[in-house]
C-alpha cells in the first residue's frame, strides 16, 4: 500500500462500489450464460469432446477438452470505469497437480471479452460469439504443455 490508497473520498467510494456492483453482477451473469452455451454447443455440435460445468458458488467454470481438464476462476475487477469480471484460465501440472495459468481476460457487463488492458477481443454481437470464445479457450488448453 501507499499514500494514494488512503486518498479516496469515502462517500465517492460508496457510490462507485454500488454502481460497480451492477456491472460485476451483469458481467458474471454473461460469463455464466456463456458457460451454459458452451456446454450445449459442446454436446450438440462437438459430440461431447468438450465438457463444461459452471460452479457459480465457487466462482469457477470447470471443463475438459479431450479429457484434459481446465478451470476458469473469476472475480470482480476494477473500481474505475466499467466494472468487469477478471477470468483466469488454468490447467494442472500432470505430475505435481499444481495450477498452471494459461491466460487472463476480462468479461464486460455487456459480455465483451477484453484483454487485461481493456482492449476488446470480441463482443457479444459478433456472429458465433459464444462458439468462437469456446474454440479460443479449448485451443489454448489443448496446445498448452502440462508442466509447471
Amino acid at each position: 500500500m501507499d499514500v494514494k490508497d488512503f486518498a479516496t473520498d469515502e462517500d465517492r467510494f460508496k457510490k462507485k462500489i454500488g454502481v460497480r456492483r451492477f456491472d460485476v453482477n451483469s458481467a458474471t451473469q454473461k460469463l455464466l450464460s456463456l458457460a451454459d452455451l458452451w456446454s450445449s454447443v459442446a454436446q450438440e455440435n462437438l459430440g461431447g469432446l468438450i465438457s463444461i460445468t459452471a460452479a457459480a458458488e465457487d466462482a469457477r467454470i470447470d471443463g475438459e477438452v479431450l479429457g484434459k481438464k481446465f478451470c476458469i476462476r473469476y472475480a470482480p475487477f476494477g473500481l474505475e470505469g466499467e466494472g468487469t469480471v477478471e477470468a483466469a484460465l488454468s490447467i494442472q501440472d500432470l505430475v505435481t497437480g499444481k495450477s498452471i495459468e494459461l491466460s487472463r481476460f476480462l468479461v464486460s457487463s455487456k459480455g465483451a471479452i477484453l484483454t487485461i488492458a481493456g482492449e476488446e477481443l470480441i463482443n457479444s454481437e459478433h456472429s458465433e460469439y459464444g462458439y468462437k470464445v469456446l474454440v479460443a479457450i479449448a485451443t489454448r488448453v489443448i496446445n498448452a504443455p502440462s508442466k509447471a
